[in-house]
């Protein structure tokens, strides 16, 4: 709309419904004219140029200006008309008739001081003039905004009437009469005769119900309605209505049987004595004191005349009630209390309550940059809430705000006198702090307005709504006069005006606390939002010391997210002054979401907890690392109040840890606790690794834990001795799995004193012991004649030992105590990536030291089997199953029998890295004796060394009907009689791999009785008194490729020693291989025969006859087919490739192939040498 002000200055009007939605903006004329008829203009963003801008509320009088139980009628306005006048303007202006859709106007106004007045119509041709309301002195300012909210009253000079109708509900089944129901109309303080012409008779049970309703004149009423039962006793319901020109007011009284009993009468007199007069005054009855509950169906109040009486009707039923007197003085609503219950029930008879009340009016000046907000008038003796607000940079001073002289903070008792308020208000530049609006230029001035506040006031705040005192810059402490105590009573919220935050800083050494928190006080640091420090001066330059902590607190202390308390260093090493962030006293409490940290203190760098205090930890809180909780005794509680995000909260110290193991360190709800507790830490204690355990008893006490079970990085729970970490693997909800094992990290040695602590894992585990003790642990068995391995791995489950490239030890020790069982029995599945099994010494008939295979797998990757002795197997007997050695030593174990290292009984043994060295046996095999089973060296690094046997095989013994299939690897430096390298009995087959440096008296590298195949490898540098490299005593020698090279014969034979069976050379090579006496290559005795394919020898040597081949038996050289060299060797004294004997004993010598030599068979395809025995 367009609307025209002085000098033709446009208005502009915004108008978006009032009141409800789809109200009408009616029509009005214009006494100015068409050209200036109202248009409803779109809203804009902002005024427009040089005009401001007023926003318009309707609404009907609120709840506090009224009596309670006030209706009003249920249909609304049906058109409404506003008008603007501006004062020394030429006239009023009306807009036009709009349609509107929200319950608002806005409103674009020149400035300057305007009234506003509405006209609300009702009926159904909108024109029944129903409600008015007017604002005044609005003052409308260029670019801004005022508001103007306007209460629409009933138009009271209407000539059309409005209408009560009702629907009154009784109790079934009853019979009642002489029911009337009478509207009293409200004049000033006085209740004149109903305005219907009679009260209206109900007897007729149709007459209960009437929807169209009876119309009565405008104004405000008290319905007053009685029932009567036929038993007697009356019913009576009040209630105020208002009555709207053309608009109907609706009333829904229901009544209970109790509503019909005995009622008893109090009455009395109101007596008013103070200086005002009130517009109407209403006696209420309550039961209860707090003046809202009413346990009886019929609502009790009556309005009063001054020095006449009232009668309230009090259900018998009722024990006592309360009465409350309400007055009307300028439209607003005072109250006035009679504390004291009043007895009634159906034995106390009528009630007689004299009420007397005086009311007094209430002032407010005027103050600059400020406003004050106030009630106009108070019963005396009644509590009066009064409001400051200060202009935007401004603060009220503090201790200004006055009645009549006296100071208060926001509430004060009404004196016997009208009284006049007034306040201060500064520019907040350079105050330090604020309390409810209020200014000081200290932080303790703040903090004493609080103390001097009447306790349960608004200044001095509730455990619920703390009084906020909002610092306005950063504090320095510098003495302690400066340091501020909170006393009992006080609850006090400080918080930060500054999102960058400010911070509260000693600059002196040993001032003491910043704040002490009294009995019965509480303190809540930070708001959540903006960052609070409190700094002890730590950090600075020079550094400050204190002698005691930051925060004192023997009431509540809560620090919120976003607080920190920090750098305090609280020299003091007096119990009493202990705590460097934060001291808890006695039955003090703590709630902490914020931080603290970089304190420090004898005890309690962080947090000191005296006995019987209580700290509850939630959100972000988080006390560092070097700031530990110090809890003085089991009477101190820690809880978790909420989920906590940081991944490390606190680190806790208790003064005697052994006190907690049967109290809960932490407490809380259980999934709190179940989520969270692996965030806290225990200080270390010497000796001991203390641990927040959940399965301890009570969860959450202390427990020395000793061993510690995990499973798929989720904690399962702390244990003090092996045994009953492997029980605990039931808490977990899974044994564990190939991929996930549960791990037991071990932070002690574990002593076995009889078979009842050998441990046994259960079937379907997956166990992984795993040192956590850097100097690491030792599993031993300390007792004699033990018929139990300490570790039993059952059939379908796995038992690892230690981690790969782990480097703590982990030993299991049998003590050299004499046994019969070996350290780890396996049917299931052993994984060893480290540690050691050391110790065990069997008795004369006892199997395996170390580790004793009756199945199952065993894997060894890492780690020592070493030092023990027992009849077979000193380190591993196995007698089926599968054992693979990627890596580890199994070294300077012992048999007294057979297989010194290991001892193959049956199953599958494959060695693909590791070392198996110095291991002794008293018979076969020093290193590895295989009967049964079969035994493969891979391609890695793997290492046969330094073994010994009496007998057979220093480094491998090899029999029965199984094989030894060497791919890679080394055997050196072995010692044994037939074999020092390998004695094979069985299958050999080499193809790869070295045997070296090896010394045996038959065959220094290996003794083979039955099949061997040289495919690939080399057997080199090996000692023996025959056969320093292979020692043939039966059986078949294939040589594919390889070599046999730099072995030494003190006797015959340095390469090859053929004592018997036959060997067959299609490819490699013997050379540069030596003897004493003959056959510097091969020496072949009589009955054994030696055929050549291809293959070379070269520069071997013989002290005496045969440089190459010394032949006492057969030498087959098959010319045709191959390309076989026997190249110039040499002998001692002579010189030959080929020496051998005829039947007759005379020796033949051969220097060049083609010379023809007797006993030669005729070479058309072949050229053999066939030489009989002599």
């Amino acid at each position: 709309m367009n609307i025209y002000g002085k000098n033709g200055t446009k208005i502009a009007i915004v108008l978006a419904a009032l009141l409800a939605a789809g109200l009408i903006l009616g029509s009005c004329a214009n006494a100015l004219g068409p050209e200036n008829t109202p248009v409803l203009e779109s809203a804009t963003q902002f005024p427009a140029q040089g005009m401001g801008r007023l926003q318009i509320s309707l609404e009907l009088p609120s709840d506090t200006d009224l009596p309670s139980r006030t209706i009003f009628p249920e249909n609304q306005f049906t058109r409404y008309e506003l008008s603007f006048a501006e004062t020394g303007g030429p006239g009023a202006y009306t807009h036009g008739d709009e349609e509107l859709t929200s319950a608002r106007a806005s409103v674009d106004l020149p400035p300057g001081t305007w009234t506003i007045t509405v006209k609300a119509y009702a009926g159904a041709e909108r024109d029944i003039l129903s409600g008015t309301g007017t604002a005044t002195n609005v003052v409308v300012s260029a670019g801004s905004a005022a508001s103007a909210p306007i209460t629409l009253g009933r138009y009271t000079e209407s000539a059309v009437s409005g209408k009560l109708s009702w629907n009154i509900t009784l109790p079934s089944g009853g019979t009642y009469a002489d029911n009337t129901l009478t509207a009293l109309a409200k004049d000033g303080n006085n209740l004149t005769a109903g305005l219907f012409a009679d009260p209206i008779n109900l007897s007729d049970q149709s007459s209960l119900l009437d929807l169209d309703g009876k119309e009565i004149a405008p104004g405000e009423y008290l319905v007053k309605l009685s029932i009567k039962s036929a038993a007697g006793p009356v019913a009576t319901w009040l209630e105020s209505v208002h009555i709207y020109p053309g608009q109907t007011t609706h009333i829904s009284p229901i009544f209970s049987a109790e509503a019909f009993s005995v009622q008893v009468p109090v009455y009395g007199v109101v007596t008013s004595t103070g200086s005002l007069s009130f517009t109407s005054k209403t006696v209420e009855a309550f039961s209860e004191a707090d003046y809202t509950a009413r346990n009886f169906n019929a609502p009790l109040d009556v309005s009063v005349v001054d020095a006449q009486g009232y009668v309230l009707f009090i259900p018998a039923t009722v024990p006592k009630v309360y009465l409350r007197l309400t007055a009307l003085v300028d439209s607003k609503i005072i109250y006035k209390v009679y504390p004291d219950a009043l007895l009634v029930g159906a034995a106390a008879g009528p009630r007689n309550k004299p009420l007397p009340a005086a009311a007094y009016g209430i002032t407010t000046n005027t103050p600059e940059n400020g406003t004050i907000t106030a009630p106009s008038a108070a019963f005396e003796g009644e509590p009066v809430a009064v409001t400051v607000e200060p202009d935007p940079n401004y603060l009220l001073q503090g201790g200004s705000l006055t009645y009549n002289s006296t100071a208060f903070t926001d509430t004060f008792t009404m004196p016997g006198e009208a009284i006049t308020i007034t306040a201060t208000f500064l520019s907040s530049s350079g105050m330090a702090a604020s309390v409810n609006g209020a200014a000081y230029d200290t932080l303790s001035k703040a903090f004493d307005a609080v103390n001097r506040a009447e306790t349960g006031s608004l200044l001095a705040g509730t455990q619920s709504k703390p009084v906020v005192i909002t610092l306005l810059k950063n504090a320095d402490i510098g003495a302690a006069a400066n340091c501020i105590t909170l006393d009992t009573g006080r609850y006090v919220q400080l918080i930060s005006n500054n999102s960058s935050g400010l911070t509260i800083k000693l600059t002196t050494n040993d001032v003491g606390s910043i704040f002490t928190v009294a009995t019965g006080a509480g303190l809540t640091l930070g708001d959540g939002i903006n960052p609070l420090t409190l700094d002890g001066g730590a950090a600075s330059t020079p550094i400050c010391t204190n002698t005691d902590a930051l925060v004192t607190v023997t009431g509540s202390l809560t620090i919120k997210a976003g607080a920190i308390v920090q750098n305090n260093r609280n020299t003091t090493a007096t119990t009493s002054a202990y705590g460097g962030g934060v001291r808890v006293n006695g039955t003090g409490t703590m709630l902490l979401e914020g931080t603290i940290k970089q304190n420090s203190s004898d005890s309690g760098g962080g947090i000191y907890l005296d006995a019987g205090s209580a700290l509850t930890i939630q959100g972000s809180a988080q006390v560092f690392s070097n700031n530990e909780v110090y809890l003085a005794a089991t009477s101190a509680k820690i809880s978790m109040g909420d989920s906590l995000t940081q991944a490390a909260v606190a680190v806790i110290k208790p003064a005697v840890y052994a006190d907690w193991e049967t109290t809960p360190l932490i407490t809380g709800d259980v999934n709190l606790f179940a989520d969270h507790y692996t965030q806290f830490t225990v200080s270390p204690e010497p000796s001991h690794n203390w641990k927040i355990s959940p399965n301890a008893t009570p969860v959450g006490a202390l427990m020395d834990a000793q061993f510690i079970v995990t499973y798929n990085t989720r904690l399962i729970g702390y244990y003090k001795t092996l045994a009953t970490a492997l029980s605990g693997i039931t808490a977990a909800g899974s044994a564990g799995s190939i991929n996930e094992p549960i791990i037991i990290t071990m932070y002690t040695n574990t002593s076995l004193a009889s078979d009842g602590d050998a441990m046994t894992i259960s079937g379907d585990s997956f166990i992984q012991l795993i040192p956590g003790n850097q100097d690491g642990v030792t599993i031993s068995r300390a007792y004699s004649s033990s018929t139990k391995p300490v570790f039993t791995v059952a059939a379908g489950s796995r038992l690892t030992l230690g981690v790969d490239g782990g480097t703590i030890p982990l030993i299991i020790d049998g003590t050299s105590k004499t046994t019969t069982a070996a350290l780890i029995g396996v049917v299931g599945t052993l994984i060893m990536n480290g540690g050691t099994i050391r110790g065990n010494t069997g008795s004369t008939t006892a199997n395996g030291g170390g580790v004793y295979m009756t199945n199952g797998t065993f894997t060894m990757n890492g780690g020592t089997i070493s030092g023990n002795r027992f009849n077979n197997g000193g380190g591993v007997y196995m007698t089926s199953g599968t054992f693979t050695m990627n890596g580890g030593t199994i070294t300077d174990n012992s048999s007294n029998s057979k297989g010194g290292g290991v001892y193959v009984a049956g199953g599958i043994f494959t060695m693909t890295g590791g070392i198996i060295s110095g291991n002794r046996s008293s018979s076969d095999g020093g290193g590895v004796y295989v009967d049964g089973g079969t035994f493969t060296m891979g391609v890695g690094g793997e290492t046969i060394t330094g073994n010994t046997a009496y007998k057979g095989g220093g480094g491998v013994y090899v029999t029965g009907d199984k094989t030894f299939t060497m791919n890679g690897g080394t055997i050196t430096v072995n010692n044994g009689s037939d074999g020092g390298g390998v004695y094979a009995s069985t299958d050999f087959a080499m193809n790869g791999g070295i045997i070296t440096a090896n010394d045996g008296v038959s065959g220094g590298g290996v003794y083979t009785s039955k099949s061997f195949t040289l495919n690939t490898g080399a057997i080199t540098g090996n000692n023996g008194f025959d056969g320093a490299g292979v020692y043939v005593n039966a059986g078949d020698f294939n040589i594919k490729g390889g070599t046999i090279n730099r072995n030494r014969a003190d006797n015959n034979g340095g390469g090859v020693y053929m004592s018997g069976g036959n060997s067959e050379m299609r490819l490699g090579e013997i050379r540069d291989n030596t003897c004493n006496n003959d056959g510097g290559g091969v020496f072949i005795s009589y009955g054994a025969r030696f055929s050549m394919v291809t293959g070379t020898f070269n520069r071997n040597r013989a002290g005496n006859d045969g440089g190459g081949v010394y032949v006492a038996g057969v030498f087959a050289w098959d010319v045709g087919q191959g390309s076989g060299t026997i190249a110039a060797d040499q002998i001692a004294g002579r010189f030959g490739k080929v020496m051998y004997k005829t039947q007759y004993g005379t020796a033949k010598y051969s220097q060049v192939l083609d010379i023809p030599l007797e006993g030669i068979n005729t070479p058309d395809k072949y050229r053999d040498f066939v030489l009989p025995p002599v």
